[in-house]
């Protein structure tokens, strides 16, 4: 998912929202524990040192984010 994010100010981005997908018969703390991989891998870091990135995982059956 990619929103256009106006900047206002110094224009500065300081928050990427992403939704992420998974497929496949999972229980609830494979999830989970999908997500916490997610926000470890390398280029979440390097971005998570100056901005907020919201992570959420979507509904297998709405593709609508789950809170």
């Amino acid at each position: 998912m990619h929103d256009r994010i106006e900047a206002e100010g110094h224009g500065k981005i300081d928050r990427i929202s992403r939704i992420i997908t998974l497929t496949g018969d999972l229980t609830r703390d494979q999830r989970s524990k999908l997500l916490a991989i997610a926000n470890k891998c390398p280029m979440y870091r390097v971005l998570h040192s100056d901005l907020c990135i919201h992570s959420v995982l979507a509904d297998c059956q709405s593709a609508a984010p789950v809170a």
